[in-house]
């Protein structure tokens, strides 16, 4: 790589170099460095790995929740929530606070995915009840993914706990995983699930949470509409404030998701 010009990584946002939209050169990096004002390792960790959503949710104002990744698949600002909030990785941008009863973010359908990974950093308000972090569960069995604190209480996952929970299409069965301690109100928490169609992965704050094998026939994400902080069903919306929510089409390995959170907590 040369010292200007050498392209390290991509995001979607414009340059002020004069280099394409969504090129990361060796002289960005120089220069954020020296400002401090551009979050470049967690930038570039999320780059790195190709989302097929990455919603930075740090807009000030509006309600379109803008897709970094270059795929387009922007979201929209429902119901309660509050733009500009402090931001939970430390890149100096901001977060979202949902307010914990009307306030998500909607998604469209993203196609069947066969692998996965569903990543998302977050400080809540509270730990009781059911909250969604991510979520494409329809009514009855469709590949729905329910990722959040206690997402499906009529599926066995405990309060105050995160975790996911899979309804299998084929075999109409549950997959689920969680962690084994509740989750604490202030806490910064990065909560990362991967599925590669045979196992649920449950990541916390960098190290392997918890492991739970397929149940039924497969492990897919459905090709159903997304929210984030609500589940498109049956609510369940998230009293909390998150930041970099990302989607992406395979499982991200355990050294992929340590990086990403080491470079979250960074100073």
């Amino acid at each position: 790589m040369g010292s200007n010009g050498g392209y390290i990584g991509y995001d979607a946002t414009p340059k002020g170099d004069g280099k394409a939209p969504g090129v990361w050169g060796m002289r960005d990096v120089y220069l954020a460095r020296l400002r401090g004002t551009w979050p470049v390792e967690y930038a570039l960790a999320v780059a790195h790995d190709a989302p097929l959503v990455w919603l930075k949710l740090d807009e000030t104002s509006g309600t379109t929740a803008a897709d970094a990744s270059g795929n387009g698949n922007n979201g929209t600002y429902n119901g309660g929530y509050t733009l500009g909030a402090a931001p939970v990785v430390n890149d100096g941008l901001y977060a979202v606070t949902f307010n914990g009863s009307t306030g998500y973010v909607s998604l469209p359908a993203l196609g069947t995915l066969t692998s996965w990974t569903l990543e998302a950093w977050g400080i809540f308000n509270s730990v009781s009840g059911e909250q969604t972090a991510i979520s494409n569960d329809l009514a009855g069995w469709n590949d729905d993914v329910l990722f959040g604190l206690h997402p499906e209480s009529s599926g066995g996952t405990t309060a105050g706990r995160i975790g996911v929970t899979h309804h299998d299409a084929t075999d109409s069965v549950r997959t689920r995983v969680q962690a084994g301690t509740s989750a604490v109100v202030g806490e910064r928490y990065h909560m990362v699930v991967t599925s590669d169609g045979a196992a649920l992965r449950l990541y916390i704050n960098g190290p392997l949470a918890a492991v739970a094998p397929r149940a039924g026939a497969a492990l897919k994400f459905g090709n159903n509409p997304v929210n984030v902080g609500r589940n498109p069903t049956y609510g369940r919306y998230i009293n909390a404030r998150l930041d970099h929510v990302a989607i992406y089409g395979h499982p991200l390995s355990a050294e992929r998701v340590q990086a990403h959170y080491s470079a979250g907590i960074a100073p």
